[in-house]
């Protein structure tokens, strides 16, 4: 990845609230600002809250708003953004997940003689019936016996089921593993490195037994040699472009962190924590520049000590704008007000295509606006550190006045 050197300009050190800037840095202010955006920061919570906020004209470059630009916030689902948009350049729309069926090569139906080996590359999207039609491929193919175990080889992510910094008693936090079943099961010790898989295993382990197939073994999990094996089944993935839809839009925690491991598998050859942190920490860099400040712990947001900058978050949506065919690509991937996902029933009057982010104490919405006068204008709001309710009326108030004024 080569360095992208910005095509508009925001200074750290500007401190003029709520005022436009062009490239060639000539300040304007909007008397409606005053009544508007001025007004919503003084509500409260907004008041004693920490604010960021950057708003960019995708054609022009124009700075519209600015509020804290450069300043850290917790992101929450925000950074699915990263996550996504780094999948999408680094696998392209077009990939799928492959699990792959293994069996001794002297087997013939009605038997697999030895073990049946399944390897796995973390694909999200695997259900009650992927592992139906598995046993339903093997029992067409007239296997009906397996005289062995069912041999779970997980070994393309690292020993880590949970990302970084998570909290030990959130309810949603998924597992992450080459062996997923959704929806995912919440419960999973994990400081257990073979448990998701075992669990994955006895449910393959059923569906052979709901379709006549016989094990004599056990469910086993471990990295497994293929020699003496041949290929017989590949079960693969909806495109990444469907499973990168169903992570923004319906802000899907499994499947972020899936993609993450997965890009770290390719990139470094192990899809593991530490591996998805440095990849999406290099993607930030190449893409937004070496100066740019922020921090990544987890590739769906659920960790606290994810930091952001809008003026980061801006950049990446000018990015994807600007490489992946404008709102038709990469960015019709976010929710869409009014219509789908996390923005079915906010901001209905409008166009806005979007990621949300809600954690305690953090509020977030980044994406793209329509506006009234049919420019793209690339928006973040962080909103951290307040207390009551998450304020999304005041964070859609802010997004209503980018689409009323301009």
């Amino acid at each position: 990845m080569k360095n992208r050197k910005s095509r508009f300009l925001v200074s750290s050190t500007f401190t003029i609230l709520l005022c436009a800037v062009t490239l060639a840095n000539k300040t304007t202010c909007f008397e409606s600002v005053t009544s508007s955006v001025s007004d919503v920061l003084a509500r409260k919570p907004l008041n004693s809250a920490h604010v960021g906020i950057l708003a960019v004209d995708l054609r022009t470059k124009e700075v519209i708003l600015n509020v804290n630009d450069h300043k850290l916030f917790v992101p929450a689902s925000v950074m699915k953004l990263i996550t996504t948009l780094s999948a999408w350049e680094y696998l392209g729309p077009e990939f799928r997940y492959e699990t792959k069926i293994y069996i001794p090569k002297d087997s013939q139906p009605p038997l697999v003689v030895g073990d049946l080996v399944i390897k796995g590359s973390g694909d999200p999207s695997i259900t009650i019936e992927s592992l139906d039609s598995i046993a339903l491929e093997l029992k067409n193919r007239g296997f009906l016996k397996i005289l062995g175990n069912i041999h779970i080889d997980n070994s393309a992510f690292g020993k880590s089921k949970w990302s970084f910094r998570w909290a030990w008693d959130l309810s949603d936090n998924p597992i992450v593993d080459a062996f997923i079943v959704q929806p995912f099961v919440r419960g999973f010790n994990p400081y257990n490195e073979a448990e998701p898989s075992i669990y994955f295993g006895r449910l393959l382990k059923g569906s052979f037994k709901k379709f006549g197939i016989e094990v004599t073994g056990e469910v086993k999990v471990g990295r497994r040699t293929l020699e003496g094996f041949d290929e017989l089944i590949t079960i693969y993935s909806p495109t990444l472009r469907e499973l990168v839809k169903i992570t923004n839009k319906l802000s899907h925690n499994s499947y972020a962190e899936q993609l993450a491991r997965t890009v770290a598998l390719k990139v470094y050859g192990l899809g593991s924590l530490e591996n998805a942190q440095k990849f999406l920490s290099s993607f930030v860099t190449n893409v937004v520049g070496g100066n740019a400040e922020f921090r990544i712990a987890d590739g769906c947001g659920l960790s606290t000590y994810n930091l952001l900058s809008p003026y980061t978050v801006v950049r990446l949506i000018d990015y994807a704008y600007e490489k992946y065919g404008g709102l038709e690509g990469f960015l019709s991937t976010l929710s869409v007000s009014g219509v789908d996902g996390t923005l079915a029933s906010r901001l209905t009057q409008y166009m806005v295509y979007g990621k949300t982010g809600t954690l305690a104490h953090v509020s977030s919405l980044a994406g793209v606006a329509v506006t009234n006068q049919g420019k793209h204008v690339a928006f973040a709001i962080f909103i951290n550190n307040f207390t009551g309710e998450a304020p999304r009326k005041d964070i859609d108030d802010i997004v209503q006045w980018i689409c009323e004024n301009f």
